[in-house]
């Protein structure tokens, strides 16, 4: 056996990081190092040949999906269930179809069961395999190749030995012994078990940063759109017209910081979120002039006259800095701060 490092012996998991939790579950079934460990037990692939995939095509999403690009190799889903019922099988069912519809390849379904089961559905659906005695499987040929199933107990004799643990064992075992220290792990001198603890000392820290990055753009958020709100029931009796222009900026604001979390969901990034672009609020110094109806038609005389000068496609960032250098202009273009926010409005005028 041996020595345990003293970083690993004195590291402790955060609260919000407890193993069998589903932030840190899905943290480390992303690890590269844990992909590899799963498949090469699973399908007896080499390191770096699967990859993580996003899941937020599914109506639900599972924990994580493992594809690789090799011809017919099976994807593999792979979900942390506190329990496990009729109710989730169903669940599992249907990522597998739509797994299937996506990738055309049936799928193979590994799930840790972290806290308890139904009993009639584990005596009577699911058996032990002949290769992993460890592992439960149950019949499902017609929606995935396999569906395997590890519990407390099926892995208990294994954990209990002196034997040192398969690794899907042991990322069973770490994920339902819920120990934030590996000192408090009933196999803490396993190497595995040792693995999954260096692989959250490599992201918790970080992730703990990362997730004060995003709770301050999300604070950042919601100060804008509380101040757009505002600035909306000021004008909305005296100047609706004005509301309303607010109202229009507050939605390209909000929408747009939407597609940005998105992008980071279809990814299946982990890194902080940018802070959101302010410019597309409408700005005070704006609020305190009024769109009069011979600034919308000099708003639209002056970039249909560019238009008939420059044929093709319209570079907005020219037209917005020639009305800029416009003398005539001058007065209308300092409602806009940048040429998105000019080009919309000349779409919403036309």
């Amino acid at each position: 056996m041996t020595e345990i490092d003293t970083d690993l012996l004195e590291f402790k998991l955060p609260k919000h990081h407890k193993p069998g939790s589903d932030r840190l579950s899905r943290l480390l079934a992303l690890q590269p190092e844990f992909i590899d460990l799963v498949t090469a037990a699973l399908v007896d692939s080499t390191a770096g040949t699967y990859n993580a995939a996003p899941t937020n095509f599914l109506d639900k999403e599972c924990d994580a999906i493992y594809v690789t690009r090799l011809t017919n190799s099976p994807p593999i889903i792979l979900e942390f269930q506190a329990r496990v019922d009729m109710n989730f099988i169903h669940r599992a069912f249907s990522y597998c179809m739509e797994v299937y519809k996506k990738y055309n390849v049936l799928p193979i379904v590994l799930v840790i069961n972290t806290v308890e089961a139904d009993r009639f559905l584990l005596v009577n659906k699911f058996k032990s395999t002949e290769t992993w005695p460890y592992m439960l499987e149950m019949e499902c040929s017609v929606v995935a190749k396999r569906f395997y199933l590890l519990t407390r107990n099926s892995i208990k004799d294994l954990v209990d030995s002196d034997e040192p643990l398969t690794p899907l064992v042991a990322a069973a075992h770490f994920f339902i012994s819920r120990s934030p220290s590996i000192i408090g792990n009933s196999r803490w001198d396993d190497e595995n078990i040792r693995l999954m603890y260096r692989l959250c000392m490599k992201f918790a820290g970080q992730d703990g940063v990362q997730e004060v990055s995003r709770l301050d753009t999300l604070k950042r958020v919601c100060i804008d759109t509380h101040d757009q709100f505002e600035k909306i029931v000021k004008w909305a009796r005296l100047d609706p017209a004005k509301a309303a222009w607010y109202a229009l900026a507050g939605m390209e604001y909000t929408a747009k910081t939407a597609r940005q979390i998105d992008d980071l969901l279809s990814s299946g990034a982990i890194t902080p979120m940018g802070d959101p672009d302010t410019e597309d609020l409408v700005s005070d110094t704006l609020a305190r002039k009024s769109q009069k109806e011979t600034e919308k038609a000099a708003i639209l005389d002056f970039v249909e006259k560019l238009k008939t000068k420059h044929r093709g496609r319209m570079n907005w960032a020219a037209c917005f800095g020639a009305a800029a250098d416009e003398s005539s202009m001058a007065e209308v273009i300092a409602r806009y701060s940048n040429p998105d926010s000019f080009k919309r409005a000349y779409y919403r005028l036309k």
